[in-house]
Formats: C-alpha cells, sequence, structure tokens
C-alpha cells in the first residue's frame, strides 16, 4: 500500500512540473539583437571591385556606406564598412504540452523586520588656505607641416617632357598641364601599383592613378592608349600611357600628385 501512495505522489509532482513549464514558455517574449557590419582593413594591392569580388558584396553599396566617389580611391589600412547593421528578431519555441493550465499559489508575504536608522553626520573636509593651487603651462608644439604627414617621402620623376601650366580642374583638382605631341611616351613618375586604368572619371580622360605607398599617389589624364592595367606593378619611368589630347584638341598630359586624395602642387615635388 505504502508502495502505491509514494508512486502515485510521483506522478503528480511530475504533471505539475510539467504544466508550470508548459506555462512559462508561452509567456516568453520575443527577443531581437543587432548584427553588427562586417569590417575590411584594407591590403596593398586591394582595389574596390577585388574587394567587393571577394566577399560578394556590390562594389557601390561598399562605396556609399564609406563616403567614396569615383574613382573610388582606397588605401592600406583604411577601415571599409562592407554591409549595413541589421536587426533581427527571434522568439523561443513553444513545446507542444497541451490547452492545461493550473493557478500557482500565491506567495507568501515576506516577514518586515525593523531596521535600526543611524543619525547620518557630515563630514567637511578642511583645505588649509595657504595652498597655492597654479595650473600647468600649455607644451606649444610645432605644427605639422604638409611633407610630415606625407610620409615616406616619394623619389618624383617628371612623366613627360614639354613646357608646363600649373592647372586647377573645374572640381578644385590642383595638377600640372605638360604640353607635347601626340603619341609621346607618358612614364611612371615613381614605382608603385596601378589602382585605376580607365576612361570612366568625369574630366580625366583615359585616367592611370598609381599608388606609390599608404601616403601618396599620382594621377595621369589626357591619354591616348592606356599601356597599363588595375593591378600592374610599375617601375619608376616605366611607359605606362601615350599621350593624347585635352579638352582644346592639344596633345598635352594632365598631371597630379596626390597625399591621402588631397591634390597637391607637383612642382615642389618634381627635380628642377
Amino acid at each position: 500500500m505504502l508502495y502505491f501512495d509514494t508512486l502515485l505522489r510521483m506522478s503528480l509532482i511530475s504533471l505539475l512540473l510539467s504544466e508550470v513549464a508548459c506555462t512559462l514558455l508561452s509567456s516568453t517574449p520575443q527577443r531581437s539583437y543587432q548584427v553588427a557590419p562586417q569590417i575590411h582593413i584594407v591590403q596593398r594591392g586591394d582595389t574596390l571591385s577585388k574587394i567587393s569580388q571577394r566577399y560578394q558584396s556590390d562594389m557601390y553599396l561598399i562605396a556609399r556606406l564609406n563616403g567614396l566617389k569615383p574613382p573610388y580611391l582606397i588605401y592600406p589600412g583604411q577601415r571599409l564598412q562592407l554591409n549595413q547593421t541589421i536587426s533581427i528578431v527571434t522568439n523561443i519555441p513553444i513545446l507542444p504540452m497541451g490547452q492545461r493550465s493550473i493557478q500557482l499559489p500565491k506567495p507568501s508575504p515576506q516577514i518586515q523586520f525593523p531596521v535600526a536608522r543611524l543619525p547620518v553626520t557630515s563630514v567637511k573636509k578642511q583645505i588649509p588656505n595657504d595652498i597655492n593651487i597654479t595650473k600647468p603651462t600649455p607644451i606649444k608644439l610645432p605644427p605639422i607641416t604638409q611633407q610630415q604627414r606625407c610620409s615616406p617621402p616619394i623619389d618624383w620623376q617628371w612623366p613627360a617632357i614639354g613646357s608646363t601650366i600649373e592647372q586647377t580642374t573645374m572640381s578644385g583638382k590642383r595638377g600640372l598641364e605638360i604640353f607635347g605631341y601626340i603619341g609621346q611616351p607618358i612614364k611612371a613618375s615613381a614605382a608603385g601599383q596601378v589602382i585605376y586604368s580607365d576612361n570612366g572619371v568625369n574630366g580625366y580622360r583615359n585616367l592611370i592613378i598609381i599608388q606609390h605607398n599608404a601616403a601618396y599617389l599620382s594621377a595621369y589624364a589626357n591619354n591616348r592608349i592606356l599601356l597599363v592595367k588595375e593591378g600592374n606593378y610599375v617601375t619608376a619611368g616605366q611607359i605606362i600611357a601615350e599621350m593624347g589630347t585635352n579638352t582644346d584638341r592639344q596633345a598635352s598630359l594632365h598631371f597630379e600628385i596626390r597625399c591621402y586624395t588631397k591634390t597637391l602642387d607637383p612642382l615642389p615635388y618634381l627635380p628642377k
């Protein structure tokens, strides 16, 4: 008899626990969390098109997320966001435990014990009047010049021989206009990697851009024929294009030197 009584009690306890678990699971709220955007650190030799192919993403979406404009220049060490932040809402699954529910017993009231309150005394910290507090003298550092920010330096060469004039494009880009003859060889002004070689940038006809280090770029426009492709490594003085004509139908090369995409006056950097 004692055996059957114990077995009956165990069955009732098991049924009570299953119904409590069902009630708790059915009242579970939704949970939401955010997936952080994927980041890519630009390495030497990377281009925006290569990065988009590697991650099977849209090149123009990556450019828009990072504020890049044509010709989509990037440099080693730059952090690129590859996608947008995504919000995800999930539900915890409910076990099919049936439609039964129980009323849980109300918790018994807690016994409140009296708490003795001690008087609070205020303590004032006395500061001696004979202490002189002096402000430290700020240290003035010399301003950082453009040449110090654009490092390491480059041993530049003239990309073509001819008469020159300083020029500023319609978009405010500074550079040199070097006049010559149609078909004249255009040479790389320094060693580096070709990161752009195409005709897709407004105001730059048949443009070539070479990245020399983390800071410096050089640009060559108004070419008739492009002799190097994106991703090629070139040496200083290597022929990369043939001279074409500008908008006035004059044989010339538009040449720029850039530091972190900011155009500089090329004359102080080229040999005299």
